[in-house]
Parts: C-alpha cells; structure tokens; sequence
C-alpha cells in the first residue's frame, strides 16, 4: 500500500488570480515586520484577488462552494519550501470570504488564514469572459474580468507559499497547483474595485492590472496544500 499523501488535495472547478499594482506603503504597514512585499518597481508592490470555484467533496465533506481571496506578494522562505519544488511566488493572505461557512470554519482552524464573514455573499462567474462579479448586504465588492485575448492554456506544476498570521503568529503553507494555466501581463479596462470591508480599508481606487492568472473551467485542476508551520511570531 502506498502511504497517505501528506497534504490536502482541493479539486477546482474554475480559478482566475487578477493581480495589481498598489503603493507599498499601503502594503508594508499591514505586514508582520519581518515579511518583506515584492516590488515590481520602486514604490509598487502587488495586491492579489482570486476567485474560486471548488468542487463538491473536499476536506472529505464539505458541500461545492464559491472562494474570494485578498493578498499581496512577499518574499519566498527557500529555508521551509517542499518537496513540491522552489516555490514561484509566496502570498500573505489578508482575508478569505466564501459562501460556506464550513469551509470557512475549517480554513480558520486548520489552514491558519484569517476570514472575514460576508453577510449574503453573493459570487456571480462568467466562465466565458472569466470575469467575477462579487457583492453582499453591504455593497459590491469588485467586478474584475480577464484584459487578455483569448487564453492559451498551458499544463503546468506551479509551487508557491501560502503566508497568514494569526493568534500572534506567522503561518507557512507550502501549495502547488496542477492544472492547465494561463498567464498575461496584457493592459486594458478590468472593471472596478470598490470600498468595502473586504479591502480591510486599502485604498484600491488607484490600482492597476499587473498579470493575471486563470485555468479553464472543469479542467480537473487541483490545489495540493501541506499543513501550515510556524515562521515566526508576528509581532517580532
């Protein structure tokens, strides 16, 4: 018999990862002090949000739900990566919003990342133009759609870090995603990002497209996540 795989096989069924440019000063001031934000040049550092759909039957039991995501990208740990290779980027998670509030149980108990409730969440996908439309009581959230062409998917293996902070610690998890991808640096009119408490009061009305990232709808693509360590307090 072949031993348990030590990690958690999450099974997608859409993703996209939209990234844009942000003052880092923004950025720095909400990171634990020894976290260092990734410049694409002097005074831009990259604000990330992702949308995903996950499939029925993950973490064993949890019903199909819709994932909104919040980061911005730091430095790699090369000291704690895996066995899933050198990790191509490493993300510090602000908030995760989702319309299970099982999943966000377990995300916040197991995974270590810090969720934010979404009273009504609601997560519209145009698969087609891979475009994401989220709100909830309070108002919308953003409406993002990819400003490339038409996408030419490529199989990939793609290793990062996963980096959150919680009850007075920094958190690691390293993740790989296996699955076919597209990437883009292309410019154009994205949508709009609005003021909401999902922003955790950034300032986003002056942000930009960087890359964007997207993997085609029910194309089997999986998130492979190993359990969290401790990196080092967050307030050190």
């Amino acid at each position: 018999m072949h031993p348990a795989p030590d990690y958690m096989p999450w099974r997608m069924r859409y993703s996209t990862e939209f990234m844009f440019e942000i003052d880092t000063r923004q950025i720095r001031a909400r990171l634990p002090r020894r976290l260092l934000p990734v410049e694409v040049r002097p005074g831009a550092a990259l604000l990330s949000i992702g949308s995903t759909i996950f499939e029925e039957g993950n973490a064993r039991a949890l019903p199909g739900f819709t994932e909104i995501t919040i980061s911005t990208l730091v430095q790699p740990s090369f000291a704690r990566m895996s066995d899933f290779g050198v990790p191509k980027i490493a993300v510090y998670v602000f908030r995760v919003c989702a319309t299970s509030d099982a999943f966000l149980r377990y995300t916040s108990e197991v995974d270590k990342v810090p969720v934010l409730e979404a009273p009504r969440l609601q997560v519209e996908i145009d698969e087609r133009r891979f475009r994401t439309r989220a709100s909830d009581e309070r108002g919308p959230i953003f409406d993002i759609e990819n400003v490339g062409g038409a996408p030419t998917f490529k199989p990939q293996a793609f290793p990062f870090q996963v980096v959150t902070a919680k009850d007075d610690f920094v958190y690691l998890a390293n993740v790989q995603v296996v699955g076919h991808i597209f990437e883009h640096q292309d410019k154009g009119e994205f949508g709009a990002l609005f003021p909401h408490p999902f922003f955790g009061g950034l300032d986003v009305s002056r942000c930009t497209p960087y890359m964007q990232y997207m993997s085609p709808p029910r194309s089997g693509a999986v998130m492979n996540w190993r359990p969290p360590v401790k990196l080092m307090p967050a307030r050190a």
